[in-house]
């Protein structure tokens, strides 16, 4: 059967599959297409209506093609790891990263601490979108506002995206895509999924405090009260168990913390299964090394 994959590109492109094939190989010809070389960080999802990506509109495929796979009309291959520093040795290359990142904005997996470095995210996209600064083009408000993390979107922020707009007037837009994903990648928050969470205030026990929690490579991570900076609360190596319920997520730590740690969250499915991946992921990475260095000694 015939199915429509939205790539990273931004192009669609119909595959043929097969009923039972595994979604893992059809993910690794997309890939393939693509040249990338780390399949096992990217995954098939469902486009629920409409044409907007976001954490809510995505819901990841099964384990193999159904009968019923035609009858979606949008799968969207989408990066759900990030242990792989991206490549952009060319324009190709650049041009996909550069759509993953403004994704990731707009999805707000992105997370921006400074309010400049926010500024200049939004600044770059115009250029690279709109061409350079024109006086007589005015680019809709609204925008304008979409190219700010979710976090930013004021009306007072306009003004300082069109400044910083303004001064890129000599960029070249290839050159200009690559700076921005240097720039995103080099983000301390780049790589890190983000969950909305409420726990126990630590200077106040008997307070609890809303915040954001962040999952990546190096284990779980905190944003302080102003969200100007983050903390790595919990290494990945002192987490022994994690439980999902209905609202909450539970942390074991061990030796490491004399409780469990409660997590309220809308995304406890969610958090618990990514950690699953990460960890999955981690150790077959970890597995393979430990085999490939065996092999070389002998």
């Amino acid at each position: 059967m015939l199915i429509k994959v939205l790539l990273l590109t931004g192009e669609l492109e119909e595959l043929v599959v097969d009923v039972g094939q595994p979604w893992e190989l059809v993910v690794r010809a997309c890939c393939e297409t693509l040249d990338i070389d780390f399949p096992e960080e990217f995954w098939m999802y469902i486009l629920n209506g409409g044409s907007t990506v976001s954490r809510t509109s995505l819901t990841p495929v099964g384990e193999t093609v159904s009968e019923r796979a035609h009858l979606v009309s949008t799968y969207v291959l989408k990066r759900r790891l990030f242990l792989t520093s991206p490549d952009i040795s060319d324009a190709q290359r650049s041009s996909w990263m550069y759509n993953q990142c403004v994704s990731m904005i707009r999805e707000g997996l992105l997370l921006f601490l400074k309010k400049d470095d926010a500024i200049l995210a939004a600044a770059m996209q115009c250029r690279i979108t709109h061409g350079p600064y024109n006086a007589n083009t005015k680019i809709p408000s609204q925008t304008i506002l979409s190219c700010l993390p979710l976090r930013y979107r004021k009306k007072k922020m306009i003004g300082k995206v069109e400044k910083a707009y303004r001064k890129l007037w000599n960029n070249q837009e290839e050159n200009l895509k690559m700076r921005f994903v240097n720039f995103c990648v080099n983000l301390p928050t780049y790589g890190i999924v983000w969950f909305p969470v409420t726990m126990k205030d630590p200077t106040n026990p008997r307070k609890r405090t809303s915040t954001q929690c962040g999952i990546g490579e190096a284990g779980i991570y905190l944003l302080n009260k102003n969200c100007s900076d983050m903390n790595l609360e919990y290494p990945l190596e002192q987490l022994k168990r994690w439980a999902p319920s209905k609202n909450n997520i539970l942390l074991d730590l061990g030796d490491y913390a004399s409780e469990y740690v409660d997590l309220e969250t809308p995304y406890p499915t969610d958090m618990s299964e990514y950690l699953n991946l990460l960890v999955e992921t981690l150790v077959k990475r970890r597995d393979s090394i430990n085999s490939k260095t065996k092999s070389a000694r002998k």
